[in-house]
C-alpha cells in the first residue's frame, strides 16, 4: 500500500470573492494615485513585487519605493478574473496607464498582470505576489 497525500479543494466563498474584488480594486486605484498608506495596508510584509525589466523586489518597503520613484500617472487597472481556493486567490487583469514625464510629455502603456492574494488571520486579504508586463513591443 502506498501513501498518497490527500488533496482537498475548497473554492472561494462568495464573500471571499467579493472581499478580494474590493481589495484588488482598492489596490489598483492606490497604485494609480500613489496612495502609499492604502498600499501598505493591502500588501503582505513579504510581498514579492516583479516589475518588468527589473529584478524582483522583496518586501513592502522595496515595493513602495519602486512605486514612489515612478512618474505621476493616470489611467485604469482593471481586474478581469478572480479564482482561488482556501486562503489564496489569484487575480488576472489589464492596465492602461499614462505617465506624465514632464509638463509636455506623456507616455502611454497598457498590459496585463497577475496578483496573488492571501487571506490573513484577521480575515483581510493582502497581496503577496505581483507581476506585470507591457503589451507594447519594445523597439529593437
Amino acid at each position: 500500500m502506498s501513501c498518497q497525500p490527500q488533496q482537498t479543494s475548497t473554492t472561494l466563498s462568495e464573500s471571499d470573492m467579493s472581499a478580494v474584488m474590493e481589495a484588488t480594486t482598492r489596490y489598483g486605484t492606490s497604485i494609480v494615485n500613489k496612495d502609499i498608506d492604502n498600499l501598505r495596508s493591502l500588501m503582505a510584509p513579504t510581498i514579492v513585487f516583479m516589475p518588468p525589466g527589473e529584478q524582483s523586489l522583496q518586501g513592502i518597503d522595496a515595493a513602495i519605493q519602486f512605486i514612489e520613484t515612478r512618474p505621476p500617472r493616470d489611467g485604469n487597472i482593471s481586474p478581469e478574473q478572480i479564482n482561488g481556493s482556501g486562503n489564496q486567490a489569484f487575480v488576472r487583469g489589464t492596465y492602461d496607464l499614462n505617465f506624465l514625464i514632464n509638463d509636455t510629455t506623456r507616455i502611454s502603456d497598457n498590459g496585463k498582470y497577475i496578483e496573488v492574494w492571501e487571506k490573513q488571520d484577521d480575515g483581510s486579504w493582502k497581496v503577496v505576489v505581483e507581476i506585470w508586463n507591457s503589451s507594447i513591443s519594445a523597439e529593437m
